[in-house]
Formats: C-alpha cells, structure tokens, sequence
C-alpha cells in the first residue's frame, strides 16, 4: 500500500471517528438523560400519588370526626330542648319579688374567712 494512501486513511479514520464521536456522543447522553428524566417523572408520580392517598385517608378521618361531632351537637341540643321545655318559668312577678332576695350577702359577710369561722380579730364577737 502506498504511504500516501496509507496517510489518506488514517486521516479519513480519525475524521470519521471524530465525526461519529461529535454526533454519537450527543445522542447517547440525551438517551441517557431521557431515561433518567422519564425515570424521575415515575418516581414523582408515585410521590405524588402516595401523598394523594395520605390526602384521602385525612379527609375520610375529618368527616368522620365531623359527623361524631354533628351528632354530639344533636344530641346536647335535643337535651337543652328537651330540659327547657320541663323547666317551668316562672312569671315575670315572681320574679321581681324574688329580686331583692336573690342571695347576695354584703361584703362583710361574703368574705370567704368569715364564712369558714376564721376569725380575722376585726370580728364584733371578738370584742
């Protein structure tokens, strides 16, 4: 083989290896990173669908926690109806004369010592 031929060869070589270099490389790192990338999207979508579940479960958990307390509700109401409506009232004369008897004490004598017999030294009955 001719040296020139030879030459002519090893240099079209390198071009083509260069060349496929230039445009293989490119090509096999976006397939890599397209497959990393779909690989991703799988794993968000799992998250996501995993965090969606939670989401449901906590909402089913909140209405049944929402209707245990719709029927506590129901049925304090249904007792304060019932319990006012056996609680006679009494009318607004009875009242009025009661008024006046309603069980407030002075402040001499509302003072919780004087009520448990503490004697403070200040008492009447000391003297």
């Amino acid at each position: 083989m001719d040296p020139g031929t030879l030459v002519a060869l090893t240099v079209m070589a390198g071009a083509m290896a260069s060349l496929i270099g230039t445009v293989l490389a490119p090509m096999v790192l976006m397939y890599l990173t397209g497959r990393e990338r779909r690989r991703e999207k799988l794993q968000d979508y799992e998250r996501q669908d995993a965090i969606a579940a939670k989401a449901d479960l906590v909402a089913a958990k909140l209405l049944e926690n929402q209707r245990v307390n719709m029927a506590r509700t129901d049925k304090v109401a249904h007792i304060a109806r019932v319990s006012a409506a056996a609680t006679p009232i009494p009318d607004a004369s009875a009242r009025a004369v009661g008024a006046h008897n309603s069980g407030w004490r002075s402040a001499k004598h509302s003072s919780s010592r004087h009520n448990r017999g503490i004697s403070t030294g200040d008492d009447e009955s000391a003297a």
